[in-house]
């Protein structure tokens, strides 16, 4: 018997895949760097009985359209953008069984230091 997973894709930012979206009366994602945004969000995600979510993560800006990131800065695209990993711990705390998943970036991350962080988080979670 197959079994459907669902899966949350989302950034700690204000606007990821979705640009203009703080615009829309009700949007909430001026509360991405607050913490009860993600406990909340986890929470809502449990309920609606999710498997997991995604946090993906990126360094630098989007600077293409136009050469240059004029129109990320404007439209808040994916700027400002927060470490995924400050925010697991506590949506781990807030929940039983969601799970996470994050992207870190080893180019820029010292080994160590990166699989250290990993392993706290792993006894933390």
């Amino acid at each position: 018997m197959s079994r459907i997973i669902f899966n949350a894709f989302v950034m700690n930012t204000p606007a990821h895949l979705s640009t203009g979206m703080w615009r829309f009366p009700g949007d909430t994602s001026h509360r991405h760097g607050s913490l009860p945004n993600w406990t909340d969000l986890a929470a809502l995600l449990e309920r609606g009985r999710f498997d997991a979510m995604f946090i993906a993560d990126t360094y630098g800006l989007s600077d293409v359209y136009g050469a240059s990131a004029d129109a990320a800065l404007r439209g808040a695209v994916q700027v400002p953008l927060h470490d995924p990993l400050l925010v697991v711990s506590a949506m781990a705390n807030a929940t039983r069984n969601l799970c996470f998943g994050v992207t870190c970036s080893t180019s820029y991350e010292a080994p160590f230091a990166l699989a250290r962080r990993f392993s706290t988080l792993d006894h933390l979670t």
